[in-house]
């Protein structure tokens, strides 16, 4: 079973929800502590202004990810994706 990432030396991807650099999300709410939001099931973040809610929050499975719609690695580095 996969799970949040732990060690000391993952950093802000103890988070859980981190930004596509591997940092805490910018709009994780800001009086979340780290430990709740690695619980959270569903994406803890504030959309602010800017932004407006489209729908509920739903797993999106292509053919880059697996039945379950994830994707796989050891860490997230890459500032572009590419197919």
């Amino acid at each position: 079973r996969w799970g949040t990432c732990y060690w000391p030396t993952d950093g802000d991807m103890q988070w859980r929800w981190v930004s596509e650099n591997g940092k805490k999300h910018p709009q994780v709410a800001d009086t979340l502590e780290k430990d709740k939001a690695a619980r959270e099931k569903e994406p803890p973040c504030t959309l602010g202004g800017l932004y407006k809610e489209a729908g509920p929050w739903k797993v999106d499975v292509t053919k880059f990810t697996d039945a379950d719609g994830w994707v796989y690695g050891m860490a997230w580095s890459q500032p572009e994706w590419s197919q």
